[in-house]
This record gives C-alpha cells, structure tokens and sequence, in this order.
C-alpha cells in the first residue's frame, strides 16, 4: 500500500501451501427407441468424485502507523531483513465426496421438431476441519436440476433452438466462523440459431443468454479479510461463433459476446468497508470481448505442415468496487502460431505469444492489486504417437 507521501509502499508477506486430491469417475450408456411415432435418443449416467484440499496461509504485517518493512519506490534500500510469516490466516482441512445420477431423453418429434428434456440428481457432503481453532463444519446437500430444449429445423441450413437449466456446484471453503458455504445455484435460458452455408464449409451461430446465480462467494461484509456466501449476480448478452474454411487451405474461427454482468444484491465490501449496491457492474467482466484465427495449411518438403495467426480483443473493464473510475484498459493480443510433421509419428510446434509485447493487465482486485499480463513468450513443443 502507497502512504500518503506518495512515495513510501508499506509491504506484507505471505506464504501459502495448498495441497489437493482429487479423484473422480463417471460411466453413461445411450440408446435409441421408438414410441407411438416418436424416436428417443436416451443418455443415463452416474459420477462420483472425492475431493481433499489442504490448506495453509501465514502472513506478515506491520500495526498501523510503522514504517517498518516499507521501501522507498523512488529510492528503494534493498536487503532488508527476510521476516517470517507467523500470524495464522488459513489452516484448514476440506473433504467433499459427491455423487450423481442424470437422464437425458431428445425426443424426435418430427423429422425438423426436436425436444429435450433431462433431469439430475447430486447428492453432496461436505466436512471442514479448521486446525487453527480446532472446530470442525459439516454439510450434507441434495439437490434435483432439471433442463429443458427444443430446436426446430426451419430450413436445410437454418436452426432455432432454446434451452433452459438450472444448476448446483460445492463451494470450496468456509466463513469466518469456519461454517462451510452454501453450495451456488444458477438459473440460465438461452435462445438461438445456427446456419450453415449451401456448400458446408461455413457455419455461424448466434444466441442471447440470460444467466442467474446466487450463493455466490463475496467478501464477509463484517468480517474483513474472510469470505461469505451472499453473493447474487446476473448477466445477459449476445455471443456470435463463425466457423469453417475459406478455401481448400485456408479456416477461419471468429468468436464474439458481448455481456452485461451485475450484482442483483448489495453486500459490503469489508475489506474497504464500502458498499456495493445492487446493480453494479462485475468486476474483470469485459462488455466485449473477440477473437479471431486464420490457419493455412500446406507441404513443407513433402510434410504437412500449417501456421496461423489470432488475434484476441478485449475491452476495457471495471478493476475495483470502490473507485469505478479504475478500470484495466482494453487491449489486443497477435499471437503466431505453427507445425511440422517431422515424420507419421513425430510432429513440432512452435506457439509465439504477444508477438508486438502488448503491456495489459489481465485481471484485479483493487489497484494495488493488479495482475500484468505476460510480455511476448516463445514455446516449442514436440508430439510423439506411437
């Protein structure tokens, strides 16, 4: 944190251990039969998962109003002493153990009317052992969600569809008390339709979506530093998909969503002891966002051999809840990217990232607390199939 001087940075140091175990399996079977006319495309499933997180933070920080540990950012004297973190943030640990079962059923009206419906079943335990104050949070959850579609063949080329589900995750974690959060819930619809062009090499879809959640993790509005699950949030938008090949050699993806994200529920802020009223924008949610790729490819002495280029776009957006006027600036990211078939079983890679060194920042919490975005990186890769 920048004091008042502008020039003196009072600092903090962390140290985090996160270990985590996770194991998990699923199995489906699928099959078609017919009933009074009708044709049924049937999915059942099961999954299961074991989830163990193991975690640790410790933290460093001088009382208000010391200047030690603080460097000078115009004039920095470095070697100072290396503290050790002792104050226990986090020490905690997390088992989850869940399991599903699922049914699908798309039933072929007519040869252009299809309809979907399916429904789930988790069944979710959790246990939180937090070692710092030797308490210990348990949860059992069950949850029913069902989702719903429909698409309609108007033309050769020309679908419309729409869909609506409704969805459960675990939050990882627990609040200040240590109890284990209220697992998230969401609510989406969306509408839309795909086309494909006479020939087949070009598809393009188009959709509006409207999502809901709630249970969502926030700041703890009376505890600073801790977490809580009272977060309401809503977005809608539209997103484009363009996909296919300009010619025997030549593909092209173009992708492009435009989104509105809000809170729909005022929390405080603690950690700045600000409120955010309902209505307020997300934060790191760009309204516009793209990206397009071009891929060529053709015979490098008689080898396959392609390379490409994309470019990705991404508006400007809010960075804090506190100063709305702090907001991560737009930016446009050129990437280059190739391959070689060395042989039928051996083929290299070549990924050039930010080719033009574009400085960006990628995401951030407050403005002390903003993450830069990687200056241009070079990868070389080799594949090997038997």
């Amino acid at each position: 944190k920048l004091t008042t001087d502008g020039r003196t940075l009072t600092r903090q140091k962390r140290y985090r251990n996160y270990e985590a175990d996770d194991i998990s399996g699923r199995i489906e079977l699928t099959g078609n039969f017919d009933t009074g006319g009708l044709t049924h495309h049937l999915l059942v499933g099961a999954d299961t998962y074991t989830y163990e997180l193991d975690s640790t933070q410790l933290r460093y920080r001088v009382g208000v109003g010391s200047d030690a540990y603080t460097i000078d950012i115009f004039n920095p004297v470095y070697g100072q002493e290396v503290v050790t973190p002792t104050a226990v943030l986090t020490d905690r640990l997390e088992e989850q153990t869940a399991s599903g079962l699922y049914l699908q059923d798309q039933i072929d009206v007519t040869e252009k009317l299809k309809l979907l419906v399916g429904l789930r079943y988790d069944d979710f335990s959790q246990e939180i052992k937090n070692r710092a104050n030797g308490t210990t949070s348990k949860q059992d959850q069950t949850q029913t969600s069902p989702r719903a579609g429909i698409s309609f063949d108007a033309t050769p080329n020309l679908t419309l569809y729409g869909s609506y589900s409704e969805g459960f995750r675990p939050n990882s974690g627990a609040d200040f008390n240590g109890t284990a959060f209220e697992p998230e819930e969401s609510k989406s619809f969306e509408v839309g339709l795909k086309h494909a062009s006479s020939d087949g090499r070009l598809s393009t879809t188009v959709a509006y979506f409207q999502m809901e959640k709630s249970n969502v993790i926030t700041a703890d509005p009376v505890n600073a530093g801790f977490s809580a699950a009272l977060g309401e949030a809503e977005s809608e938008g539209l997103e484009l998909d363009i996909t296919g090949e300009l010619s025997d050699t030549l593909r092209m993806m173009l992708t492009y969503a435009y989104v509105d994200a809000k809170s729909t529920k005022g929390v405080i802020n603690a950690d700045w002891g600000v409120e955010v009223p309902a209505g307020s924008p997300l934060v790191n949610i760009p309204e516009h966002s793209a990206n397009l790729m071009l891929v060529k490819s053709f015979n490098l002495n008689g080898a396959p051999s392609s390379a490409g280029v994309s470019l990705n776009y991404v508006d400007d957006r809010l960075g804090e809840t506190i100063d709305l006027d702090y907001r991560l600036p737009a930016y446009t990211l050129v990437n280059l990217f190739g391959s070689y078939n060395v042989s039928d079983n051996l083929k290299l890679k070549v990924n050039l990232d930010n080719i033009f060194n574009e400085k960006y920042y990628v995401s951030s919490y407050h403005k002390w607390w903003t993450t830069p975005g990687e200056s241009m990186t070079w990868t070389l890769s080799a594949e090997f199939r038997l």
